[in-house]
């Protein structure tokens, strides 16, 4: 969903214990992470911005690491 001047509802994540943890932001789209970019980010420990229309993709990819 788009908010104004380029900016998007997105989420922060990253994982911990296997788990996908998450915050809601508001963030320019622009910047946002791909799925595929997220998923090798987030297996080396490192926090991601996704945009909120990618959630259930990213969720989706995370499964298959074993990651809820």
């Amino acid at each position: 969903m788009a908010v104004s001047d380029g900016m998007t509802s997105a989420y922060r994540c990253r994982v911990q214990d296997n788990r996908l943890l998450v915050s809601p932001t508001t963030y320019p789209s622009s910047y946002c992470t791909d799925v595929e970019s997220a998923v090798k980010s987030l297996g080396r420990g490192e926090s991601v911005i996704v945009a909120a229309g990618d959630m259930t993709r990213l969720r989706l990819a995370l499964m298959s690491h074993n990651i809820s």
